[in-house]
């Protein structure tokens, strides 16, 4: 598995690190494996995927908790994973 920083993961999402930290922090992230030795973040694949679909959603400006919806639809296999592969 590959393991990303938080600088990596940031450049890829578009997202800024706070703001990465606080998606971790309000349950839209995460929880993010953390480097024993340093305690730095790290982030696999699917970490990327979905900080990239927020930074999707946060652009068409949708709010925390439609994005809390939406992931749990998606992960669920709800609507709006079905409407997001179309």
């Amino acid at each position: 598995m590959t393991q990303m920083t938080i600088q990596h993961v940031a450049r890829q999402s578009g997202l800024t690190e706070p703001t990465l930290r606080y998606y971790e922090q309000v349950g839209l992230l995460g929880p993010i494996d953390r480097d024993p030795s340093s305690g730095y973040r790290r982030y696999g694949e699917s970490d990327l995927d979905s900080a990239q679909v927020l930074s999707c959603l946060r652009t068409m400006g949708v709010g925390i908790e439609e994005m809390r919806t939406y992931q749990a639809n998606r992960a669920a296999g709800g609507p709006a994973a079905a409407a997001a592969q179309r």
